[in-house]
């Protein structure tokens, strides 16, 4: 009732950004205009998990000496980091309901496997990493998530701090004035009529379509 017809702007942060993935895949299914869409920090479920075992065993191997160092002195030593860092914040539930959401959205991420996406991905990536996404980041080996393999284009861009900081607090005015001058550009596309969803890729769309017909 809102907006019964595009063009559509999406978007979200983690989880979100999935659902506003699957947003965008129906809509461009059903013919509708999706001229923008972002995803805050969320990988898809292209993992395979052979391989992703081959890539933790090759993962040491790009460790530097200092990363050495500071493994060993956290994990065997257990000394604390020599120069102090801001540690991370972590997470609080407000109640049980809220942990059950929380917990029933991991699950979800975990189950999603995306569909093709006939358009552009706008990226948003947090430039400090754990150890765990980094093993991830070795698994793709690039910059986009994974969102390559699903999506038509990717677009990066790297956001201060850590994943649950990165569009928070001090960090809030620099995501938010690079979102919209990416939606502002969006815009500008779409009025100058070459939207990311082109005619060839509204047929790409159809073809699609009849593939998971007969996929399920």
């Amino acid at each position: 009732k809102v907006q019964p017809t595009g063009p559509y702007y999406l978007g979200g942060e983690s989880f979100g950004g999935l659902v506003a993935y699957e947003m965008a895949c129906q809509l461009a299914q059903g013919g509708e205009r999706v001229a923008f869409l972002f995803i805050g920090d969320a990988w898809p479920k292209t993992v395979d998990p052979w391989r992703y075992f081959a890539s933790c065993l090759t993962y040491p191997f790009t460790l530097t000496r200092s990363d050495w160092v500071d493994l060993i002195e956290r994990k065997v030593l257990r000394k604390r980091p020599s120069v102090s860092v801001p540690a991370v914040k972590r997470y609080v539930y407000a109640d049980s309901l809220h942990r059950a959401n929380s917990l029933a959205h991991r699950q979800a991420s975990r189950d999603f496997v995306p569909r093709r996406y006939p358009g552009t991905v706008t990226l948003f990536r947090a430039r400090e990493q754990d150890q765990h996404t980094r093993r991830i980041q070795h698994y793709f080996g690039g910059p986009e998530m994974g969102w390559k393999k699903t999506a038509t284009a990717v677009e990066v861009h790297w956001m201060p701090d850590f994943h649950r900081e990165m569009m928070h607090g001090v960090n809030a005015p620099g995501f938010a004035q690079t979102l919209q001058a990416c939606m502002d550009r969006a815009r500008i596309a779409e009025k100058q009529d070459i939207a990311p969803i082109t005619e060839q890729s509204q047929r790409a769309v159809g073809l699609m379509a009849a593939l998971d017909t007969v996929a399920r």
